[in-house]
């Protein structure tokens, strides 16, 4: 359920009624991004890796050494995206706090003004 400021009113030429913005469901986000991100990092390191040394270990050749490498990148990749998503849903939890804590300021703001 989204947080609501009530203000009252004012002589503004726009009247603000409530600000609203849902905290919950942006933290819950951000859990589901990270919940995300450890599942792809546990997936390269308890089944990605094994199987690919388990491939270089049993194939030999050109063409398991080209296999290998790219494997390798793929591998790569999929842990960098699992860091990514770890700044995004660190950097959307920052995101919300931040404008929690103006929404408030200008809230309390609004209500130490006088006419």
């Amino acid at each position: 359920m989204a947080k609501t400021m009530d203000i009252p009113d004012m002589m503004y030429k726009h009247k603000i009624d409530t600000i609203e913005m849902d905290y919950k469901n942006a933290a819950r986000q951000a859990d589901e991004l990270e919940l995300i991100a450890q599942k792809l990092h546990a997936l390269s390191q308890d089944s990605f890796q094994p199987c690919l040394a388990a491939v270089a270990a049993s194939w030999k050749g050109e063409t398991a050494s080209v296999f290998c490498k790219k494997a390798t990148a793929a591998l790569d990749s999929l842990l960098a995206s699992a860091e990514n998503l770890k700044q995004i849903a660190a950097a959307s939890r920052q995101i919300a706090k931040n404008t929690y804590d103006a929404e408030k300021r200008s809230c309390e703001i609004a209500l130490e003004r006088t006419y």
